[in-house]
């Protein structure tokens, strides 16, 4: 109420720059995504102080209190007529921006989620089935004994390029023809996988000077990726400014997306049986008004 906090953010970023044939993580992408969060910045605070000088700044506007913000003081140098505005009429937002974990969303919109680069413009996902329904298949069983469903999925701006390039999207193509495919795309080394770890968690940070609350991203290492080199991202995501960092090692949770190489291990070390007896503590509790019995 005092601050009157907003979260205005962008999502398919991975999917512009591949449009622009820019490649995901390289220089001159990161430089365009820099300039893109600046100019979001910029005038995402304009409106802010245009409608403060219509309603009133928010409660504990205080331009004394933020004179040495790094954030402020960004952009101050980059407009200094919006910093003199802003000090005259204050402005209506406390704080105005993120990069929201923008997931589900995008498989809603079928873009890239967020910052992200694509996850792959090929892959298998996998659906929950019940085993017991009429005409299932099941392709897959977890740890747990949960069911699921496999099939290939394109990438949606990925099949936008195949047809823009003249390729058919409804026939069957074997992997060798889906990997020939992926080379000629501006999508070819630039997903989750094949994105430098440090140079994915620098971009970050460049693109955190131009946003005021934190970004979701997820750094994706693969299974056998050391605790050393995740202490070093950590330290570099700190060095370079982020505020917060995310990281995903490969099969360290049955995930609904996988890659679609066919070298998937079936089999888990997790026990498939329940053992038929538990050592167990009975406790005899009041929840509420309700009698509760918990087994430990």
């Amino acid at each position: 109420k005092e601050g009157r906090r907003t979260g205005i953010g962008i999502t398919a970023e991975g999917d512009m720059l591949a449009a622009l044939g820019l490649q995901y993580g390289s220089d001159i992408a990161t430089d365009f995504s820099e300039e893109i969060h600046k100019t979001v910045a910029l005038e995402a605070y304009r409106s802010s102080v245009y409608l403060a000088k219509d309603r009133g700044p928010f409660a504990i506007y205080d331009t004394e209190r933020e004179k040495s913000n790094p954030f402020i003081n960004r952009l101050k140098n980059a407009d200094t007529i919006l910093y003199e505005e802003m000090t005259k009429y204050g402005r209506r937002n406390i704080a105005l921006l993120t990069i929201a974990p923008t997931g589900t969303t995008s498989l809603m919109t079928q873009t890239t989620s967020g910052i992200e680069p694509v996850f792959l413009p090929v892959y298998k996902r996998r659906r929950k089935v019940n085993p017991n329904d009429k005409d299932v298949r099941v392709d897959f069983v977890d740890e747990v004994g949960d069911h699921w469903e496999e099939f290939i999925v394109f990438h949606h701006k990925f099949k936008t390029w195949m047809e823009a390039n003249g390729h058919d999207t409804n026939r069957e193509y074997s992997q060798e023809e889906l990997d020939e495919l992926v080379k000629e795309s501006p999508y070819y080394k630039a997903t989750s996988n094949d994105v430098d770890w440090l140079s994915k968690v620098r971009m970050q940070g460049r693109i955190q000077k131009w946003v005021d609350h934190s970004i979701s991203v997820t750094i994706n290492l693969p299974s056998d990726a050391t605790e050393e080199l995740v202490g070093q991202l950590y330290f570099e995501a700190w060095k370079s400014g982020c505020k917060g960092v995310t990281v995903y090692r490969d099969g360290s949770r049955s995930g609904v997306l996988i890659a679609n190489n066919g070298n998937e291990k079936k089999k888990t070390g997790f026990p498939t049986k329940r053992p038929e007896k538990l050592e167990a503590e009975v406790v005899r509790f009041q929840n509420n008004k309700e009698k509760w019995i918990a087994f430990i």
